[in-house]
């Protein structure tokens, strides 16, 4: 192509393409030098952001407008049962599934499974992770079960009270929506089996779901029909808690999905909350069957009364 009319083609290119075009090969290195271009700090994330794609073991970090190299060990933090997913990673996850593997960690990387027992409670706690990717987003799913041995459904009740707001999001308190119908507040003795509705939070993309449920009764265990407690649940009591996850494609971590997940309530977010653009049950439902849109999904938003900051 003669060099007029590259000249011509490239004026009507911003500045972080005629960089990214100057930088493959040398004869337009020393034609259109990066030392003639100077980069505001949009142009600059813009050019890093091209240059990601195409040096797969690099990866741009929002934080300080620089390419790192990634390491294959990158993954969640599993010293705890508290799962932490950093940007960084969850973005690198998703260009490894999408751009190939030499752009990131396998997506396995993102699933733990974790399992603790309080003996002093009896009381055995279990939390899974796992990661998928629809649709060019990046969606997780949790579920925890808590589990307490033969009896003692008062303290695995009031022991999920004061551990539960932080099974689901920063908005949403989840103890309060422990109080099952037919229970007395936590007592869980009163319920067999009891699977709440598919609920979201108004605030951040996040679906959950609650569970109680007592473990089978052998009859021949007990001494009287008239023992209730030996009736239900009388080898054991499990609550579950799932939840699904929309993260988005990892564009940027000021994205709406990240964003309102990081948030304490809508006040002061840059963004629309997640109620102003997607259903709820929505998210659930892309998780388990994400092919087929159905007339109306189900799930419902939590109510105000059920947030930590009650007004949205």
């Amino acid at each position: 192509m003669p060099t007029e009319i590259l000249d011509i083609t490239l004026d009507f290119l911003p500045a972080e393409s005629v960089v990214s075009f100057a930088l493959t090969c040398r004869g337009l290195h020393a034609k259109y030098s990066v030392r003639n271009q100077i980069l505001d700090s949009a142009a600059r994330e813009s050019l890093l952001l091209l240059l990601e794609k195409d040096a797969a073991a690099l990866y741009y970090c929002y934080h300080c407008s620089s390419l790192h190299k990634w390491h294959p060990t990158s993954t969640t933090s599993r010293a705890s049962t508290a799962y932490k997913l950093k940007f960084h990673t969850a973005r690198l996850a998703l260009h490894g599934r999408i751009r190939g593997p030499a752009h990131g960690p396998e997506l396995e990387k993102l699933h733990m499974d974790h399992a603790v027992t309080l003996g002093s409670r009896n009381i055995t706690i279990k939390e899974s992770w796992a990661a998928k990717v629809i649709d060019g987003e990046l969606f997780l799913r949790a579920v925890w079960n808590y589990h307490q041995g033969a009896g003692g459904a008062k303290t695995l009740g009031r022991w999920v009270e004061h551990d539960a707001d932080r099974f689901i999001c920063n908005h949403v308190k989840g103890s309060r929506l422990l109080e099952f119908p037919g229970a007395e507040g936590l007592d869980l003795s009163s319920v067999e089996r009891l699977a709440g509705p598919v609920r979201s939070c108004p605030i951040c993309y996040t679906d959950f779901q609650m569970e109680v449920r007592g473990d089978e009764w052998d009859e021949s265990e007990s001494e009287s029909e008239d023992d209730e407690e030996a009736q239900r649940g009388s080898g054991g009591w499990s609550i579950n808690v799932t939840k699904w996850v929309r993260l988005g494609a990892c564009e940027s971590p000021l994205d709406a999905h990240w964003q309102t997940l990081a948030s304490q309530s809508a006040h002061g977010l840059e963004c629309e909350p997640r109620n102003s653009s997607c259903e709820a049950g929505e998210i659930r439902h892309r998780w388990v069957d994400g092919k087929q849109k159905p007339s109306a999904y189900q799930g419902r938003f939590v109510e105000a009364g059920c947030l930590q900051v009650p007004h949205y």
